[in-house]
């Protein structure tokens, strides 16, 4: 056997032995951005407005919002219309929970928050509930059952309700972070031995 061959075969005791705590995506959405501030290595994510809640991005606030009139609308009921949405992609990913800062303009909506992978059926993190005040808003966490996947996952913040008046259309997104773990490549014990044999026959040849 030669030395390329023992190589090989003592790389193939490697294994995905640990995963490692991580933020997996962060979104501040300075000036309107829909890109992802933080990003762990072998992730990918983009963010944008979805549904019937459509239109321009403002990009004058640091937040995810539809610009101008676009907003949601007075009396939008619970429904599934109008929603942000969050896609996360990346392998082997453990996602583990959300931290989220949600805001309505001058007084509460309703929001809800969900998420699907790979386009499957929708899991509910947060059931309708009434949302933050844009000023006075704070970031809350919102945990869920762990869960593995080199699928993509959509998170979705949900809006609805209805208005107190004509100024309160308007909902935003501050900021959004995903929590979780993204398993790393690791040598085995057995991999480990094998190279100090591998160390040893080199040196013996010598």
């Amino acid at each position: 056997m030669n030395k390329f061959s023992q190589i090989a075969l003592i790389t193939t005791g490697l294994s995905l032995a640990s995963a490692q705590a991580a933020t997996l995506v962060g979104y501040e959405h300075t000036a309107g951005s829909t890109t992802p501030d933080i990003l762990a290595s072998g992730i990918t994510s983009t963010s944008a407005l979805g549904g019937s809640l459509n239109g321009t991005i403002a990009t004058t606030i640091d937040q995810l919002s539809a610009a101008g009139a676009n907003g949601l609308p007075n009396s939008a009921g619970q429904t599934s219309n109008y929603y942000f949405s969050y896609v996360v992609t990346g392998s082997n990913v453990t996602y583990e929970s959300l931290d989220l800062a949600e805001a309505a303009k001058v007084g509460t909506r309703d929001f809800r928050l969900a998420y699907s992978i790979d386009g499957g059926s929708e899991v509910e993190i947060q059931g309708w509930t009434g949302s933050q005040v844009l000023g006075s808003q704070t970031v809350n966490n919102y945990d869920f059952a762990d869960f593995t996947t080199s699928d993509s996952v959509e998170f979705r913040i949900y809006w609805g309700g209805s208005a107190n008046n004509n100024g309160n259309a308007r909902v935003y997104s501050d900021s959004f972070t995903l929590n979780g773990s993204v398993a790393v490549p690791e040598p085995s014990s057995t991999a480990l031995l094998g190279l100090g044999g591998l160390a040893l026959i080199l040196r013996r040849r010598k």
